[in-house]
């Protein structure tokens, strides 16, 4: 209801906002006859003066949300990607055995793919056992991209440590890179296996440029800053202001917010608003901002926090209100003292029209917006040119912006996701299944049969003398060997069977609902049709190989441990090889192996 009477109660004799309350009353009394005006004068000061902070909360809360989501959005952006190369298997295997050559390539490539999706172009990639530093920009060879190792007694590489330490997957760390000569907010995310750190990988944002383009608050004399749990400053359009190597600065030397404000009370006053923010992080209706008055540098300051929670960070909104508010309520006292002959309800009704209803409709499409963002807009009324109309169209632009970054980055990273998992599952040689995904279909198959009664079986194949082909006409001729059997392998399986080279020359195949005579069969057929293929090569025109086999077939009544399968079917392998090679033999698989 105060606010409904905001243009009547604006008559104050031409006071300016920014006068201290009792100068302004003594004006009143000095060109007063009696007590009753000095009454009028000081209840209209202060009712004006609590109409202004309402109207002033209730438009800044809505600016902070639009000034929010357009600065945060490029780094929550950046920070999924970290945090989906975080649990890519390549990085996680190669970080395992980094000696192993295939898999520093695997990893690279994984790499390299993030790379191109992050918008600074550019990633790290730290080994937690050796300490080993890789990184590229887009300007190294391969060879060129292990950098350097870490070392804990060294001081510039303090923040791995102390990263690796902290709990949580990803951490942010605004930092100056003194031989590029630029302040990046660096995305640390940490890799796991089994619960244990084994490498982290992230990339940097340029902080330079995050500003200039994010960071500009949308309307004059505000300021937009991140700061962190305790105060300390990590992102501000003055640069100077940043406390950079915030892991290993002191918070007592760090910049903070606390260090802004003019009173011990004024920072306890947003210390308890950082606490009941982070107090109330994930609860239903969370994500909401606090706004309160403080002072800075002798002024009247409006102060407005919200919690990020995807990045650990309070977004916070300065608002200079004596220069913002003060000339225009100069203004605005001279033109309504004509209307003070108005009636009451004329004005309320005009004043509801013209900013309470307006106010109302951005509210509530920020609301539907925060609760779906991809439900349409729907803003009836046009926008108008005054700081309600430009909250508007900022509104709507940042939504549609928001939108479309958001439906971009889901696409990249579906794609991205049926990749890996394509590398993951696949062998890179053969196109067939590699071991991974063989092993881990046997389980579930062996699950069905136990669910349904069934039968499987396990066929290991290794081709004969292979290193011979390998060391007489190269590793090129063993390829093609290997390409040749995994295609007479593919060609002679059911939709229901699997194919999969096992490694090195070794193939298997499952085979679903199969007993002793059809597996048998299956296996003379593949032995067959290896032994009669003529593959052709370059320099000697064609060779032939043969190939021995091993098989092994379950059924539910022999427990489900899948090694003592492939310990038979392994054990028949090496017994059709003590036999002379090219055949086949059979195991007599049971649950007591």
């Amino acid at each position: 209801m105060l606010a409904s009477t905001f243009p009547l109660l604006l008559w104050t004799d031409g006071f300016s906002y920014r006068q201290p309350a009792w100068t302004a009353i003594s004006r009143c009394r000095d060109s007063a006859g009696h007590p009753g005006q000095r009454h009028r004068a000081f209840s209209l000061f202060f009712l004006t003066r609590e109409v202004i902070d309402e109207v002033s909360l209730r438009v800044s809360a809505r600016q902070v949300e639009l000034d929010r989501a357009r600065a945060t959005a490029p780094i929550v952006r950046e920070v999924s990607l970290a945090r989906t190369a975080s649990v890519s298997e390549s990085l996680r295997d190669w970080a395992l055995n980094e000696s192993d050559p295939l898999l520093t390539t695997q990893g690279l490539d994984t790499l390299e793919r993030f790379r191109e999706l992050f918008d600074d172009r550019s990633y790290f990639f730290v080994i937690d056992r050796s300490g080993n530093y890789y990184s590229n920009d887009g300007s190294f060879a391969p060879k060129e991209r292990l950098r350097y190792s870490l070392s804990l007694q060294a001081p510039l590489d303090q923040w791995y440590f102390l990263t690796r330490a902290k709990p949580g997957q990803c951490h942010l760390n605004p930092d100056h890179d003194r031989v590029l000569n630029v302040t990046k907010l660096w995305i640390n995310c940490m890799i796991r296996d089994h619960g244990k750190v084994v490498a982290m990988v992230g990339t940097g944002i340029d902080l330079t440029r995050f500003i200039r383009e994010s960071m500009q608050a949308s309307v004059p004399d505000a300021t937009n800053l991140f700061i962190d749990h305790h105060g300390a400053i990590q992102v501000h359009p003055d640069q100077s202001k940043i406390t950079l190597r915030a892991l290993t600065v002191p918070l007592d030397s760090s910049s903070t917010i606390f260090k802004l404000l003019d009173s011990q009370q004024d920072a306890q006053t947003v210390r308890q608003m950082i606490e009941r923010l982070k107090k109330e992080a994930g609860k239903k209706g969370a994500g909401k901002s606090e706004s309160r008055f403080l002072q800075i540098d002798g002024r009247r300051h409006l102060i407005s926090l919200s919690y990020i929670e995807d990045l650990g960070w309070f977004a916070v909104s300065l608002m200079d209100l004596e220069n913002r508010l003060s000339d225009r309520l100069r203004q605005l006292s001279l033109l309504l003292l004509g209307a003070i002959l108005l009636t009451v309800v004329a004005v309320l009704l005009a004043f509801n029209r013209l900013v309470l209803s307006r106010v109302r409709k951005l509210d509530q499409a920020v609301r539907e917006f925060t609760e779906n963002p991809d439900r349409q807009l729907s803003l009836a009324w046009q926008p108008e040119a005054d700081e309600i109309g430009r909250l508007q169209i900022q509104f709507s632009r940042m939504a549609e912006s928001v939108r479309e970054q958001t439906s971009n980055l889901e696409r990249l990273v579906e794609r991205r996701t049926r990749e890996l998992e394509m590398l993951a599952t696949t062998d890179e040689l053969t196109g067939i299944a590699n071991r991974r995904f063989f092993l881990r279909r046997l389980v579930e198959e062996m699950k069905r049969c136990g669910r349904y009664h069934d039968s499987l079986a396990v066929i290991l194949l290794d081709v004969d003398y292979f290193k011979q082909v390998n060391d007489t006409h190269g590793h090129e001729a063993g390829d093609r060997v290997l390409n040749a059997i995994a295609q007479i392998l593919q060609a002679g399986i059911r939709e229901t069977d699997l194919v999969a080279r096992y490694g090195g020359e070794e193939f298997t195949v499952l085979l679903i609902a199969a007993d002793e005579g059809k597996v048998r069969a299956k296996a003379e057929q593949i032995r067959r049709a290896v032994q009669e293929m003529q593959i052709a090569l370059p320099s000697v025109g064609s060779i032939q190989v043969t190939v021995s086999l091993g098989a092994a077939v379950y059924r539910i009544d022999q427990g489900r441990d899948p090694d003592a399968l492939l310990r038979a079917a392994d054990e028949a392998l090496y017994q059709a090889k003590r036999e002379g090679r090219n055949r086949v033999a059979m195991a007599n698989f049971s649950s007591t192996q």
